[in-house]
């Protein structure tokens, strides 16, 4: 099946300064949810979950279409349902990692992010009467870059099953990432309110990085009402509040969300970055070294520190982080095409030329090969421009 890349957006702005002002947020409050800090969020229109995850007359053919019905006790009408949805030559359908769409939307558009599409696989896949369940995958953390923010993300897949008779006849995993799948980390199966309070946390992610506060927060408190336990919620409505000063109230979200999960790395270090901008460096700086001894062991860590570095022009210190996170997984592509990136920064054509050709070969997402092959053919035409001058 085709690779889709990761889900569930959770910010990670340690490096983004702040004024040092005073919270005016009300910390009596009993929850840090706090509708008076955004009053115009009362008149965002926030879709319901019955418009997320209804289906449209079109994608309602689509089920008939298949005539499942036809032969319920074959089992391979798991495997013939499931090849309809995700074949790329019967779909179409395309990643996007901003596409936080509805199941009708992302069914029209054949373009979705991974959460939107396995939301439109749930609701596809029970329409036509198989169980579906959702699970969220225990993958170490993994960062991308979004509008100069760092960006944590999670994954999820789905479990579809067959039944004929009181008895299952048939049952897949569906996971749209390979890479993922091969390495079989352990998954938890998770309730659908909590799915979709992560796909309203995408949505405000988004309007959080665009500036959009007051979207975000009508968005943040969705999810939230949905899952009052998703730590991705909580921790954005820290980074949320911290920017517009309420600092009460984002020490209380990001403890909230470590009362959830005391091994959540991003809202402790979240948490230091408002005990920094409010004074507090001694307890920023426990929490900073508790969080740096348990990511010394992930690659993703310090590509991110790469990136960050590369983005401030400290292009040697750039490249000693890609090269440690190198050491700790040789084959990821994404350190693959920083390396490349960096020997680009230093003129090494020859160097950037192999390190795009490995990120090739390891990429699985037909947006990150066409990406790397851009790039690919850029080396290779000042490379040959190069050549021509010297002869």
């Amino acid at each position: 099946m085709k690779g889709f890349s990761y889900l569930v957006i959770t910010l990670l702005l340690s490096g983004i300064q702040g004024c040092k002002s005073t919270s005016e947020t009300q910390a009596s409050a009993p929850h840090p949810v706090y509708w008076q800090s955004f009053p115009d969020a009362k008149h965002i229109k926030v879709e319901s979950p019955t418009q997320i995850l209804a289906l449209s007359e079109a994608a309602e053919r689509f089920i008939v279409d298949l005539s499942l019905h036809e032969r319920p006790d074959d089992p391979d009408m798991l495997d013939k349902f499931i090849d309809a949805v995700f074949h790329h030559q019967q779909q179409g359908l395309s990643y996007h990692s901003d596409a936080n769409y509805s199941v009708a939307t992302t069914f029209r558009l054949r373009e979705a992010n991974c959460l939107s599409l396995t939301l439109m696989t749930y609701a596809l896949a029970t329409r036509a009467g198989f169980k579906a369940t959702l699970n969220t995958v225990e993958i170490p953390e993994y960062w991308s870059r979004k509008e100069g923010y760092s960006v944590l993300n999670g994954h999820i897949n789905l479990t579809l099953s067959q039944t004929y008779k009181g008895k299952m006849i048939a049952s897949r995993v569906v996971d749209f990432d390979q890479r993922i799948e091969s390495q079989q980390f352990p998954a938890n199966e998770v309730s659908l309110p909590s799915v979709l309070g992560m796909f309203y946390n995408n949505k405000a992610a988004i309007g959080l990085i665009t500036g959009q506060f007051d979207y975000a927060f009508a968005y943040m408190a969705k999810g939230l009402e949905l899952d009052p336990t998703l730590r991705e919620g909580w921790v954005n409505l820290g980074v949320l509040y911290r920017f517009t000063n309420h600092y009460d109230a984002a020490e209380q979200a990001y403890l909230r969300a470590i009362a959830l999960d005391d091994t959540d790395l991003t809202a402790k270090e979240n948490l230091a970055v408002l005990y920094r901008h409010t004074h507090r460096d001694l307890k920023a700086a426990v929490l900073e070294s508790e969080v740096k001894a348990q990511r010394e062991g992930n690659p993703y860590y310090h590509l991110i520190l790469g990136d960050e570095a590369y983005d401030n022009g400290l292009y040697a210190i750039a490249h000693s982080h890609y090269r440690r996170a190198y050491r700790l997984d040789r084959k990821n592509h994404l350190v693959l095409s920083a390396l490349g990136k960096s020997a680009f920064s230093k003129g090494n054509l020859t160097d950037a030329k192999g390190y795009l050709e490995r990120a090739i070969d390891n990429a699985s997402h037909e947006q990150d090969i066409n990406r790397y092959t851009s790039k690919l053919a850029a080396v290779a035409s000042i490379q040959n421009i190069n050549q021509g001058d010297f002869e």
